[in-house]
């Protein structure tokens, strides 16, 4: 497997998206505050923006530390921030595994994965949702990080490299940024 870097970092997706043509509908998997979100939205020019987030603490076994703070209000901020683009979003606040349950295979034109970053999840995240990905899409995430990362997020690089292996697929692209963006087109 060839991997390439290509992109600046992560908010240069939304442009990279049109610039495939891939306006209809893509998903986000992870949101927190939606500053991403938000990030995409300004960019892309698609139709809708899935927005996909449990948005609970009451999450078992959850590898990142989001116990401490009241997602509730990090669910108003999500809110607040992507006000502007409420017309173009749809919001989902589940699981992820049970938000991927209720959309068709082969819909979206792409999924950015960023919830829970340890390898068992990420795996999974994956696994479901590049069934979701059309062929021509883009199945993508956040943190692809090597085992000397400050952060301890090493679920993410091992997860995408075993699914490159059993899916046969040949080229990964990476953002070039401290916490890099992965990117495989769906063929």
């Amino acid at each position: 497997m060839k991997i390439h870097s290509l992109l600046q970092n992560r908010n240069e997706l939304g442009k990279f998206f049109n610039w495939l043509g891939l306006t209809g509908e893509g998903a986000e998997i992870g949101v927190l505050h939606g500053e991403y979100s938000l990030e995409i939205l300004r960019h892309w020019k698609g139709h809708t923006l899935h927005l996909v987030d449990a948005w609970s603490n009451t999450i078992e076994d959850y590898a990142d530390p989001i116990s401490e703070i009241d997602l509730e209000q990090v669910y108003q901020k999500m809110l607040e921030n992507i006000e502007p683009y409420r017309d173009r979003v749809k919001i989902h606040r589940l699981l992820s595994n049970v938000a991927a349950s209720r959309f068709s295979d082969n819909s979206l034109d792409f999924v950015y994965i960023d919830a829970d970053h340890c390898y068992e999840r990420v795996k999974e995240d994956i696994a479901i949702w590049s069934e979701k990905v059309r062929s021509g899409g883009v199945l993508c995430g956040h943190d692809f990080l090597t085992n000397d990362n400050p952060r301890q997020l090493v679920g993410v690089e091992r997860a995408v490299k075993e699914f490159c292996e059993e899916r046969g697929v040949e080229e990964l692209l990476l953002t070039q940024c401290s916490f890099p963006s992965w990117l495989i087109r769906k063929i």
